[in-house]
C-alpha cells in the first residue's frame, strides 16, 4: 500500500511496523502482529498493550496508505519486541537473543506527527544489562521539545537542541503539528557515508540534521532482549514492561523501520522521497 512504483530499502530490515499494512475491520486496538520481527532469529513480537486496551490508542483509518496510530501522550502505548531469555517471558535477562555482535549497524527510521507542545518522547529503548531496571538507555532516541534531544546507541551520543541548529527551529519550522520522517543511523565505528567525519547522524525529511563522531560501540548492546516504542517511563512494579505516567510522545505514529544497517544516505532520501506523499507531503 504504497506509492505506486516505490520499493523500499529493504536490506537488513530488522523490525518494522507499518499502519496501512494493518488488517481492515472495526478492531482499532493493539495486535500481537503490530510490530513484526523479521530474518531468522528466534525472536518473536510481543505488543505490550495487549494486555491492558484501555490506553486511548487507535489505529485511525483503518485500511487506507495514509493510516496511522494515534499516540495520546499519558495515555499512550509501548510496544515490546522480546526475545527469549528476557524478563518479560520468565528468563533472566542475561541471554542475547538478538545477534547484535560487534560490526554491527543499525538505522531507526519513522513517519510521525508532533502535536505542538509534545514536550518528550521516546521512540526508541533497549538494551543495558541483565537487571530489568537498566535494561535501557542503550539504543534509546528521545526526541525533546524545549530542551536538547537525546539521540544514544551503544557508547555514542548526540544531543542537539532542536530548536536552533544552524539557525534552524526544527521543532517551530518542521516537526510541530506536521508529518515528518525521522532516521537514526549509526554504523559500526567506520564514518558513515555523506557525513563527513561522522559515525552516527539524524536525518529529517531527507536532510542530515546532527551528526557524532564517536563510536557508538554497538557491541556494547548487550542483552538486547527489549525494543519499547513511544516510552521513556515503564513501571518496574510487577510487571516490568507496564507503562508508567511520563514521557510519551503525542501526535501519530505512521511507521517504523528498524535495520541491523546503517543504510545508505541515498536509501534515507529515497524512502523519503517513496512515502512522503501518503501524509500529504
Amino acid at each position: 500500500m504504497l506509492t505506486a512504483g516505490t520499493k523500499l530499502y529493504e536490506t537488513d530490515l530488522f523490525i518494522w511496523f507499518d499502519a496501512s499494512q494493518q488488517p481492515t475491520g472495526s478492531d482499532a486496538t493493539f495486535r500481537t502482529h503490530d510490530l513484526k520481527a523479521l530474518g531468522n532469529t528466534a525472536q518473536t513480537a510481543i505488543c505490550s498493550s495487549s494486555f491492558s486496551i484501555t490506553e486511548g490508542v487507535g489505529l485511525r483509518n483503518v485500511g487506507a496508505i495514509d493510516a496511522y496510530y494515534n499516540l495520546t501522550g499519558n495515555n499512550g502505548v509501548c510496544w515490546v519486541v522480546a526475545g527469549t531469555g528476557d524478563h518479560f517471558g520468565g528468563g533472566t535477562g542475561t541471554q542475547n537473543d538478538t545477534y547484535f555482535t560487534s560490526g554491527d549497524e543499525i538505522t531507526v527510521e519513522s513517519w510521525l506527527y508532533l502535536n505542538t507542545n509534545w514536550g518528550t518522547g521516546q521512540l526508541t529503548d533497549g538494551g543495558g544489562s541483565s537487571n530489568m531496571i537498566s535494561h535501557r538507555d542503550r539504543c534509546s532516541f528521545r526526541i525533546r521539545h524545549g530542551t536538547t534531544s537525546y539521540f544514544q546507541c551503544g557508547s555514542a551520543n548526540m544531543q542537539p537542541d532542536l530548536r536552533n541548529i544552524d539557525g534552524t527551529n526544527y521543532v517551530t519550522d518542521v516537526m510541530s503539528d506536521k508529518w515528518a520522517h525521522y532516521v537514526w543511523r549509526y554504523g559500526d565505528g567506520s564514518v558513515l557515508d555523506e557525513s563527513g567525519s561522522d559515525k552516527g547522524d539524524f536525518w529529517i525529511n531527507g536532510n542530515k540534521v546532527a551528526g557524532t563522531t564517536q563510536d557508538p560501540n554497538i557491541s556494547g548492546i548487550q542483552y538486547f532482549n527489549r525494543l519499547t516504542v513511544n516510552t521513556t517511563n515503564l513501571n518496574y512494579s510487577g510487571n516490568p514492561y507496564s507503562l508508567g505516567t511520563s514521557d510519551r510522545l503525542t501526535g501519530r505514529l505512521g511507521m517504523l523501520r528498524f535495520y541491523k544497517k546503517a543504510i545508505p544516505a541515498s536509501a534515507v532520501r529515497a524512502n523519503y522521497a517513496g512515502t512522503k506523499a501518503r501524509w500529504g507531503l
